[in-house]
């Protein structure tokens, strides 16, 4: 199993390594900020180079944020940051690590999104979030629409709640 982190170095990271593991596995931590382009790409390389990873079977994009506030009030800034860890985050590490995916024998691409980004039920919550729900939005388009450009792949977004 790999995880990605955006500081390997914290306390919590280090935490990962004392989990329990499976019979013959292991866990990999990497360094993976979502809004870096050079963070996916270096961390693929290392998992070459260094632990000898030829192929991953799913990859899961986790990472997000999500700022409250009504659209008309929201600094432009943190609408860009949220779509730039949520929309872009994801898309990053897919292009990354489609090589490796494309090696393994049904490959799946997993973004984990919400249920606030549905457009045709964007009425139904009412918290001011609209930004966030945006973002998901688009995350789940994009995921959806790679789905069908790549036949290789399975990609889908999931709502874990």
């Amino acid at each position: 199993m790999i995880a990605g982190v955006r500081n390997p170095e914290d306390e919590t990271s280090r935490s990962l390594s004392s989990l329990p593991t499976g019979a013959g596995s292991k866990l990999i931590v990497v360094k993976l900020d979502s809004t870096s382009d050079t963070d996916a790409p270096a961390a693929i390389s290392k998992l070459e180079s260094e632990h000898g990873v030829t192929a991953l079977d799913v990859v899961v994009a986790n990472a997000g944020i999500g700022r409250m506030g009504r659209l008309l009030d929201s600094p432009l800034e943190h609408i860009v940051e949220q779509n730039d860890v949520n929309v872009l985050g994801p898309l990053r590490l897919l292009q990354a690590s489609a090589p490796l995916l494309k090696k393994a024998a049904k490959p799946r691409f997993v973004v984990i999104s919400s249920a606030a980004g549905s457009v045709a039920s964007v009425g139904n919550f009412a918290l001011p979030n609209g930004s966030y729900s945006a973002s998901k939005a688009a995350i789940n388009s994009l995921t959806r629409k790679v789905h069908f450009e790549e036949e290789w792949l399975i990609a889908f977004p999931l709502h874990p709640g």
